[in-house]
C-alpha cells in the first residue's frame, strides 16, 4: 500500500498523479491499471502526450501498478528512468539529494487523496503488447485479452509493420522491449538503433534513454560528452527525467575529476614508495632473504579485519627480474623480465597481528604496484590488467577458481581497512601501520621468524639469490637464474663440493668446503678454475698448509667470477706464521684475494698471532669490496698477554675492517678489560666482542660499560662465564639506558643475582634495541623474577630471555605469566631448571590463553607433573602462535600425555614437542598416537626416556602410516626392542615424510637391524638413522651394508658402540663403494681392528663423499 501526492492540472482540468512520483514509489512501474482499464498517460488538444508524463487520479479506487524486472546492467544502471552512474557518485538520484523532479509552473500541489496502490501480477507478453496498443492508438493492435503467448510473434509483426510506417513512440517501446530483454533477447545495439530512429523524430524518451546508453557505454562506446548532447535535447522539450540525468550527470563529471586528481596523488605518493623500495640497495650480508613479499587470501571472500588470527592470508615472494636479468637473456626471449609473483604454496602467518603492524605499509606499496604498475630504475612492473598472471595466480585459480585481480584487490582492502580503523585520517597517502615503507636488514631477518617453521628446507618461495655487477643481492625464480649460470657447469661444481664433504645451498647460492688435506684442496681448486660463476664461497683451511697453497687459491679465484667470499684461516696458521717474514709480505697475499674486480664481499677468519693482517689497506679501486675480519683467539695454543693485548687495542683503535673480535678462555681480568674499553670508545667498525670465560669482574665490567656508553657499533656482547657480580650488572645497566645499538647481551653465569636482575630491569623498561638477555645460572630468585616481569610489562623490544638454572620458583613464574598476558614482543622464553612446579605451570598455562607472540617457551627439568601438563594442554586448544613447546625431564605420566594428546587433536601450530625424560608409558604413547593420526603441524616429536616399551613404539607406528608431517622422532632409551622396531620398520616402508630416526640405546639386536634392512630398501625419505648402543652386533652391520647398497636417501648412520667387529666393517666398506649418498658414518667404540680399518680406508679411495668417524 502507498500513497501518492495529487495535483490539480489547470490544462487537464482535472487531478492528475505524475508518472516519476509513481516510478519514485514502484522504481520497476511499466503502467497503471484501474480494475481491467488501462490508465493512459494525458495528453494536449492536438494528442501530444504531456510532460511531465501523468495519468488523471481516481478518488476512492484501488490503483494497480504493473511492474516489470529491473534491467540489470553491470557498472552502471537506470533506476526509476533515471541514469545511476558507477562510483564515485555524488548523488544517485535527485530525489536523494532533496529535490524532486521539477513540476511545472502551472501546476498547482494538492494534498494528497490518498488513493489506494496496489501492486498488480507481472505481465504477460499479449498485455504487453495490448498496452503499446493502446497508447499509440493502432487499430491493427487492439487488445484481446489474456490469450495464448503464441500469438505474439503475430502481433509483432503487425507491430513492426506500423513502426516502420514512422510511429516514433512505438519505435522508441520496440528500443525499450530491447532493453528489458524480456520478450525478445537483450541486445542494447539494437536497442540503440530502434533510439535513434525515434529520437530523429523528436521522442524526448528516445532521447534520453540514448543519453543514458552513452553514459553507460552500453550499445555504444562510453562517451559523456554524446551524452549530454542528447540529454539536453531531451531536456529542451521538457523531459523531467532527462534533467534530472543531466544534474547527475554534471555532478558525476565534477567528483570524476576530484577522484581523478585524488588519483593521481595517491598515484604519485605510490610512485614515490615503489621507488623508495625498488631503488633500495643491500648488502649481501643484509640480504638472508628475499626482500619483495606480499600477501594473498586463501579465499576469495569478504575480508574481516576483526579477525586477525583467522589465517585468511599467506605470504608470498616476488620475483626480481629486470634489466639485470634481462641482459642474460640472449636469443631466449620467451622469459618475461617484469617483477611477478614467485611460483608457491605460500606460507602461512605466525603471529599475524604483529606481521601487519611491521610490514603492513610496505606490503600495501607493493600491492598497489602490482595494482596500477610501475617502471623504476632498471624494473618494470605491468598494470594488472595487462598481466599474463602465473606463479601464485596459478595457484590461486586451481585452489578458488578466481583470479589475481580480486585476490589483489582484497588484499588492498584488508590492509587499508586494518589501517583506517586505527587511524581517524581520511587521507590515503598516510596510514597506522607502525612499520616503515623501506625495509633494513634487520628488518628482513625478522622476517625469518614468521615462516622459520614452514620453511625447514630453506625454500624461500622457491626464489634464489645472485649478486649483480654492483654487489647487490637480487632473489629471482629459477627461470631467471638459469639464465645467469650454465647448469652443466654449476652441476660439476655442485659434484665437487659434495666430494670434497662440502655442503650447496641453491637458494642461497653458497658452497660450503672445508679442506682437510692438500690433495682435496687441489682437486676442488681445478674444478672451481672451469666454473663460470659462483656468487657465496665459504672456505675453511683445516690443516697447516705453505705459503704456495694460498698462492694456489688466489690463482683460481683469478680465473672464476666469486663474488662473496669467507675465508677462514684459523687453523692455517703454523707454517704460514713462520713462511712470512714481514706484515707487508702478509697483507700482499691477502690483497690478491681482496682486490679482485668481481670481490663485492669478503669476510676473513684469523688466528690471534695473525691480528694484524686486519689493518691490511684497500688499493684504489673503482668499486671497494665489504671487507671484515675476524680474529679468533684459542687456536694453537698462542697466549694473549699483556703486551699482545695492548697493541691489540691500538689496532683496534684505527682499524676499519675488524667486525669480530673472540677472546675466547684468555684471562684478560679487569685489566685486559680496561684496557680494551680504550679502544672501543674510538673504534666504529666492531660489532661483536667475544670475552667468554676471561675472568672479568666488577671493576672490568664498568670500564667497559663506560666504553659502551659512547661506542655506537657494537651490537653483540658476550660476558659469559666472568665474575661481574651485581655491581658489575649495574653498570651494564646504566649503559643500557644510553646505549642505542647494543642487541644482543649475554650475561650467563655471572652471579649477578636478584640485586643485579633488578638493575637490568630498570634499563629494560626504557631500552628500546636490546632484543636477546641471557641470564642463565645467575641464580636469580624469585624478586628478580618479579622486577624482570615488571619490566617486560613496558618493554617493547626484547624477543628472547633465557632465564634457565635460577631460582625464579612458582612466584617467580606467576609474575612472569602476568607480564605475558601483556607484553607483545617476547617470542622465546627459557625457564628451565627454576622449579616452577604445577602451580607455576598453571600460572604460565593461563598465560598462554591471551598471549599471541610467544613461539617458544622451555620448561626442561620443572618437576612439573600431571596437572600442570593438563593446565597447558588446555592452554594450547586456544593458543595459535606457540611453535616449541620444551617439557624435557619432568614428571609427566599418562595422564599428562592423554590431556596433551587431546590438545594435539585441536591445535594446528605447535611444531616442536620435546617430551624427553617424562613417565608416559605404553598408555601415554598410545594417546600420542592417537593424536598424530589427525594432527597435522607437529613436525618433531622427542619421547626419549619414556618406557613406551614396545607396545608404545607399535601404536606409534600404525601412527606414523597415516601421518604425513612428522619429520623427526627421537624413540631412545625406551626398551622398544626388536619387536618394536620390526613394528616401526613397517610403517617406514610406507610413511614418506620422516627423515631423522633415534632409536639409541634400545636393545634391537640382529632382528630389529634387519628389519630396518627391510625397511631402507624401500623408504625414499629417512635421512639420518642413529643406532647408539642397539647391541646389532657383527650380523647387524652386514645385514646394514646390503641397504645402503641400493638405499638413495640416508646421509647419516650411527652404529657406535655397538660390537662391530672386522667382518661388520669389512661390509661397510663394500657397501660404501657403491653408495653415494652417505656422508657420515659413526663407528666409534667399536672393536674393528686393523683389517677393518684398511677395509674402510680402501673404501674411501672410491667413495670421496662420506666421512668416518671410527
Amino acid at each position: 500500500m502507498a500513497f501518492i501526492t495529487t495535483y490539480l492540472d489547470p490544462s487537464a482540468r482535472m487531478e492528475v498523479m505524475f508518472w516519476h512520483d509513481i516510478r519514485a514509489m514502484f522504481m520497476d512501474a511499466v503502467y497503471v491499471r484501474h480494475n481491467s482499464r488501462t490508465l493512459e498517460f494525458l495528453k494536449d488538444a492536438n494528442g501530444n502526450m504531456l510532460f511531465p508524463l501523468r495519468v488523471a487520479a481516481i478518488h476512492r479506487a484501488v490503483l494497480e501498478i504493473v511492474v516489470d524486472a529491473p534491467l540489470k546492467l553491470p557498472v552502471s544502471h537506470v533506476q526509476n528512468g533515471v541514469f545511476i552512474p558507477p562510483t564515485p557518485r555524488p548523488a544517485p538520484l535527485a530525489a536523494a539529494r532533496g529535490r524532486p523532479p521539477p513540476v511545472p509552473p502551472h501546476i498547482v500541489p494538492r494534498p494528497p487523496v490518498l488513493p489506494v496502490i496496489q501492486q498488480a501480477p507481472r505481465p504477460t507478453a499479449r498485455s504487453i503488447m495490448g498496452r503499446i496498443a493502446s497508447h499509440i492508438n493502432l487499430v491493427l493492435l487492439q487488445e484481446k485479452g489474456e490469450g495464448n503467448k503464441k500469438d505474439f510473434p503475430i502481433f509483432l509483426k503487425c507491430y513492426l509493420k506500423a513502426v516502420h510506417k514512422g510511429h516514433a513512440y512505438a519505435q522508441f517501446a520496440v528500443g525499450k522491449l530491447y532493453i528489458d530483454g524480456k520478450v525478445v533477447v537483450q541486445d542494447c545495439t539494437k536497442a540503440m538503433e530502434w533510439f535513434i530512429k525515434a529520437a530523429n523524430l523528436g521522442d524526448a524518451n528516445a532521447q534520453n534513454e540514448i543519453g543514458v546508453l552513452y553514459t553507460q557505454g552500453h550499445g555504444v562506446s562510453q562517451d559523456y560528452k554524446k551524452a549530454m548532447g542528447w540529454l539536453t535535447k531531451a531536456a529542451n522539450q521538457g523531459h523531467a527525467i532527462a534533467q534530472t540525468n543531466i544534474s547527475i550527470l554534471q555532478d558525476h563529471n565534477k567528483a570524476l575529476k576530484i577522484q581523478q586528481q585524488q588519483d593521481l596523488d595517491r598515484l604519485a605518493v605510490i610512485q614515490g614508495r615503489i621507488q623508495a623500495i625498488l631503488t633500495q640497495t643491500y648488502g649481501v650480508h643484509e640480504d638472508p632473504i628475499p626482500r619483495l613479499f606480499i600477501i594473498l587470501p586463501k579465499k576469495i571472500s569478504e575480508c574481516n579485519p576483526a579477525s586477525l588470527l583467522a589465517n585468511q592470508f599467506q605470504l608470498y615472494f616476488l620475483c626480481e627480474c629486470g634489466e639485470h636479468t634481462e641482459e642474460l637473456n640472449d636469443d631466449n626471449t620467451n622469459i618475461p623480465h617484469h617483477i611477478h609473483i614467485a611460483m608457491h604454496k605460500g606460507y602461512d602467518l605466525q603471529r599475524p597481528a604483529e606481521f601487519f603492524q611491521k610490514y603492513g605499509r610496505y606490503m600495501l606499496t607493493l600491492l598497489e604496484m602490482i595494482k596500477y604498475g610501475s617502471t623504476i630504475t632498471g624494473f618494470f612492473v605491468p598494470a594488472l590488467p595487462s598481466v599474463e598472471v602465473s606463479g601464485a595466480a596459478d595457484i590461486l585459480r586451481k585452489s578458488q577458481g578466481t583470479t589475481i585481480p580480486s585476490a589483489i584487490n582484497q588484499s588492498i582492502k584488508y590492509l587499508q581497512s586494518l589501517s583506517s580503523k586505527q587511524h581517524a585520517a581520511k587521507d590515503t597517502s598516510t596510514d597506522s601501520f607502525t612499520g616503515h615503507g623501506t625495509l633494513e636488514g634487520t628488518d628482513l631477518q625478522h622476517l625469518k621468524m614468521f615462516i622459520k617453521n614452514q620453511d625447514l628446507d630453506r625454500a624461500l618461495g622457491d626464489l634464489y639469490r645472485t649478486i649483480t655487477e654492483e654487489g647487490h643481492a637480487k632473489w629471482v625464480c629459477i627461470s631467471h637464474y638459469r639464465l645467469a649460470y650454465k647448469e652443466q657447469d654449476q652441476e660439476a661444481f655442485v659434484a665437487a663440493v659434495k666430494v670434497s664433504g662440502g655442503r650447496y645451498d641453491p637458494h642461497l647460492g653458497r658452497f660450503t668446503v672445508s679442506f682437510g688435506s692438500k690433495i682435496q684442496a687441489t682437486r676442488f681448486f681445478k674444478v672451481l678454475a672451469k666454473t663460470r660463476r659462483v656468487d657465496d664461497l665459504d672456505v675453511t683451511f683445516d690443516w697447516e698448509g705453505i705459503t704456495g697453497d694460498l698462492e694456489a687459491f688466489g690463482d683460481t679465484l683469478e680465473r672464476c667470477s666469486v663474488s662473496i667470499l669467507r675465508l677462514d684461516l684459523r687453523r692455517f696458521r703454523t707454517r704460514l706464521a713462520s713462511i712470512f717474514q714481514r706484515t707487508h709480505t702478509q697483507q700482499q697475499m691477502l690483497a690478491r684475494c681482496i682486490n679482485l674486480p668481481s670481490m663485492k664481499m669478503i669476510h676473513i677468519i684469523l688466528p690471534m698471532d695473525l691480528f694484524e693482517l686486519s689493518s691490511i689497506q684497500l688499493e684504489r679501486l673503482s668499486f671497494r669490496p665489504k671487507l671484515s675480519f675476524e680474529v679468533v683467539s684459542g687456536q694453537g695454543g698462542f697466549e694473549l698477554g699483556k703486551s699482545e693485548l695492548e697493541k691489540l687495542a691500538e689496532i683496534l683503535k684505527a682499524n676499519s675492517t675488524l667486525t669480530t673480535l673472540n677472546l675466547t678462555r684468555n684471562s684478560i681480568g679487569d685489566v685486559g678489560a680496561v684496557i680494551l674499553s680504550e679502544a672501543l670508545r674510538t673504534n666504529s667498525t666492531l660489532t661483536t666482542l667475544d670475552l667468554y670465560c676471561n675472568s672479568i669482574g666488577g671493576d672490568g665490567a664498568v670500564a667497559l660499560s663506560e666504553a659502551l656508553k659512547t661506542n655506537s657499533t657494537l651490537t653483540t656482547l658476550n660476558f659469559y662465564g666472568n665474575w661481574i657480580g651485581a655491581n658489575g650488572a649495574k653498570a651494564l645497566s646504566e649503559t643500557l639506558k644510553i646505549n642505542s645499538a647494543l642487541i644482543t647481551l649475554n650475561l650467563s653465569f655471572n652471579s649477578i643475582g636478584n640485586n643485579g636482575a633488578k638493575a637490568l630491569s630498570e634499563a629494560l623498561k626504557t631500552n628500546s634495541t636490546l632484543t636477546t638477555l641471557n641470564l642463565r645460572k645467575n641464580p636469580i630468585g624469585e624478586n628478580g623474577a618479579v622486577a624482570l616481569s615488571e619490566a617486560l610489562m613496558t618493554n617493547s623490544s626484547l624477543t628472547t630471555l633465557d632465564l634457565s638454572h635460577n631460582l625464579s620458583g612458582e612466584n617467580g613464574a606467576a609474575a612472569l605469566s602476568e607480564a605475558l598476558e601483556v607484553n607483545s614482543t617476547l617470542t622465546t622464553l627459557d625457564l628451565s631448571f627454576n622449579s616452577i612446579g604445577d602451580i607455576g605451570a598453571v600460572a604460565l598455562s593461563e598465560a598462554l590463553k591471551t598471549n599471541s607472540t610467544l613461539a617458544t617457551l622451555d620448561l626442561y627439568n620443572n618437576w612439573i607433573g600431571d596437572n600442570g601438563a593438563v593446565a597447558l594442554s588446555e592452554a594450547l586448544k586456544t593458543n595459535s602462535t606457540l611453535t616449541t613447546l620444551g617439557l624435557y625431564g619432568n614428571c609427566i605420566g599418562e595422564n599428562g600425555a592423554v590431556g596433551l594428546s587431546k590438545a594435539l587433536k585441536i591445535n594446528s601450530t605447535l611444531t616442536t614437542l620435546d617430551f624427553y625424560g617424562n613417565s608416559i608409558g605404553e598408555y601415554g604413547a598410545a594417546a600420542l598416537s592417537e593424536a598424530l593420526m589427525t594432527n597435522s603441524a607437529l613436525t618433531t616429536l622427542k619421547l626419549t626416556g619414556n618406557s613406551i616399551k614396545e607396545n608404545g613404539a607399535a601404536v606409534l607406528s600404525e601412527a606414523l602410516k597415516t601421518n604425513f608431517t612428522l619429520i623427526t622422532l627421537d624413540l631412545s632409551f625406551n626398551s622398544i626392542g626388536d619387536n618394536g622396531v620390526r613394528a616401526l620398520s613397517e610403517s617406514l616402508k610406507i610413511n614418506s615424510t620422516l627423515t631423522t630416526l633415534s632409536l639409541n640405546n634400545n636393545w634391537i639386536g640382529y632382528n630389529g637391524a634387519k628389519a630396518l634392512c627391510e625397511a631402507l630398501r624401500i623408504n625414499s625419505t629417512l635421512t639420518t638413522l642413529h643406532l647408539f648402543e642397539t647391541s646389532i652386533g657383527e650380523n647387524g652391520a652386514v645385514v646394514l651394508s646390503e641397504a645402503l647398497k641400493t638405499n638413495s636417501v640416508l646421509t647419516t648412520l650411527n652404529l657406535s658402540n655397538n660390537s662391530i667387529e672386522i667382518n661388520g666393517a669389512v661390509a661397510l666398506a663394500e657397501a660404501l663403494k657403491a653408495n653415494s649418498t652417505l656422508t657420515t658414518l659413526d663407528l666409534t667404540y667399536n672393536a674393528i681392528g686393523e683389517n677393518g680399518d684398511v677395509a674402510l680406508s680402501d673404501a674411501l679411495k672410491i667413495n670421496s663423499t662420506v666421512r668416518i668417524s671410527r
